[in-house]
């Protein structure tokens, strides 16, 4: 897979860990959430972004690997809250949050596997 769409997957899981913290500043917590609830996707924004730019900085898997379990954390985290009383709207940005997030990581999966010219292990 070219770097191209590699770098592209980066993009979209940084700009979706840019809208954790601005979304959880901006908009209102849900009904029953506790009222720490916004600061989850804060957390959640900057460690992703912390392990994005350590990734580009060092090309490291394990920083790659912990903003994309994160970024996962953070995509299927709200999916809980989907059959509470919330708005048509959250539920909608909730699914398609979900949906950009898959697209995000399957995007930078090959980041993920082995070195190039790494060979594959016998089983």
């Amino acid at each position: 897979m070219p770097r191209s769409r590699i770098r592209s997957g980066g993009i979209v899981l940084a700009a979706l860990a840019v809208s954790d913290i601005l979304g959880s500043l901006l908009l209102p917590t849900p009904g029953e959430a506790p009222p720490w609830a916004w600061a989850v996707g804060v957390v959640f924004g900057v460690v992703t972004l912390a392990g994005l730019v350590a990734w580009w900085r060092s090309a490291s898997r394990a920083a790659l690997w912990v903003a994309v379990v994160v970024r996962a954390l953070s995509g299927l985290l709200p999916v809980l809250g989907l059959a509470d009383p919330i708005p048509d709207w959250m539920k909608v940005a909730t699914l398609i949050t979900l949906v950009v997030t898959a697209v995000g990581i399957i995007l930078v999966r090959p980041a993920l596997g082995r070195r190039a010219g790494e060979p594959a292990r016998a089983t």
